[in-house]
């Protein structure tokens, strides 16, 4: 349901996709819980439709709400929670909110790091959204310490020659 539903938001169909990723949340709610990642990645994206279609309070309620739910997801001990915080701060930097990008981000890697690893490439995904949100703020020492987290997970991941590695430069 959530592809079906993200698939018409990536393709503008906003009408489509807004009952599509509501039941992709409801569904996702009802067989893992208000508090699991899936859950919260249908919420991100049902805000992402609602704030593309002009709806901006109703995104924002939908993220505060998917906020509240990753962070719970936290508490729970979710491995996937970190996952969940990396999509609320990607929505927050795509929709021009740094500050709060940064501030999900920086919780995301902490989680990422405590249950993944130093070395996992998820986490080295959102620490290159994280240096992407300092650079946007201005922040360049705090981004470049970030993006060379990053390398160093994919390197000690993959080795220094891997695509991966390349493509977090780029």
């Amino acid at each position: 349901l959530h592809a079906r539903g993200a698939a018409h938001l990536e393709a503008g169909r906003l009408d489509q996709a807004i009952p599509a990723l509501e039941q992709a949340a409801d569904a996702s709610a009802a067989v893992h819980g208000p508090e699991h990642p899936h859950t919260v990645r249908s919420l991100v994206a049902l805000a992402r439709a609602h704030w593309q279609s002009g709806d901006k309070e109703k995104a924002k309620a939908l993220m505060a709400k998917a906020w509240s739910a990753a962070r719970a997801g936290i508490a729970s001990a979710n491995p996937l929670a970190g996952l969940a915080l990396d999509a609320v701060a990607a929505f927050a930097k795509r929709r021009g909110d740094h500050a709060q990008a940064a501030k999900v981000y920086e919780e995301s890697v902490q989680v990422m790091e405590s249950e993944m690893g130093s070395k996992h490439p998820l986490l080295a995904d959102t620490l290159v959204g994280l240096a992407e949100t300092y650079r946007e703020q201005g922040r360049h020492g705090e981004a470049v310490e970030a993006y060379n987290r990053a390398v160093k997970a994919l390197e000690a991941r993959y080795g220094a020659g891997h695509p991966a590695v390349a493509k977090a430069l780029v």
